[in-house]
């Protein structure tokens, strides 16, 4: 999970000849440092791409430009980098028989940078909706599911994503329904008196 942000191209003018003026790109932090393990600059378009956004904390970029003279440009630019929201606690899959009725609560959420985060109703992973058999309050951020048809046995991977109002973060659980156990009536001992003369 990542993000790109695209420079406007380093130009220069050309005083003799036709061949245009392309840059070849690379970066470093303002310190001089190298970039970040989790950010990378386009050798050939000077965009700086955010691999993963596990760390916050904000940093100056400086693309470096070089002609094939070399010739040199800079420009500076300020990347500040947020954390994902996260559950607090791992989802636990779920195994149910047919008829059974079991519900999932949704853990509590967490931000590294503090910001409201929004939990999206859960989905079928694939598809835009849960399975027939499972229902959502969001209220409670609770999952009830009931399945009560022999066809809704088999296994069924359930989707969250919870987001911040920079970066999204989607966990993914199981969901087992298996055959119920077949129900027997109870027999009904009948005595017999045999009289044998």
């Amino acid at each position: 999970m990542g993000s790109t942000l695209a420079i406007t191209p380093f130009s220069a003018s050309i005083s003799c000849g036709t061949t245009p003026a392309t840059f070849t790109y690379s970066g470093y932090q303002s310190d001089t440092s190298a970039l970040p393990s989790f950010m990378s600059i386009s050798s050939t378009t000077g965009s700086i791409s955010v691999t993963s956004a596990s760390t916050t904390g904000n940093y100056t970029i400086v693309v470096y430009g070089t002609l094939s003279n070399q010739q040199t440009t800079t420009a500076s630019f300020s990347v500040t980098g947020y954390g994902l929201p996260t559950f607090t606690a791992s989802i636990s899959s779920v195994t149910l028989s047919v008829g059974q009725t079991k519900t999932t609560v949704l853990p509590a959420t967490s931000d590294p940078n503090t910001l409201w985060v929004t939990v999206a109703t859960p989905v079928q992973q694939g598809t835009s909706s849960l399975p027939a058999f499972t229902a959502y309050t969001t209220a409670s951020k609770t999952l009830t599911y009931a399945p009560t048809l022999f066809s809704q046995v088999g296994s069924y991977t359930i989707s969250v994503t919870i987001s911040n109002v920079y970066i999204s973060n989607t966990y993914t659980f199981s969901v087992v329904v298996q055959n119920s156990a077949p129900v027997f009536a109870s027999a009904t001992t009948t005595s017999v008196t045999v009289s044998v003369s």
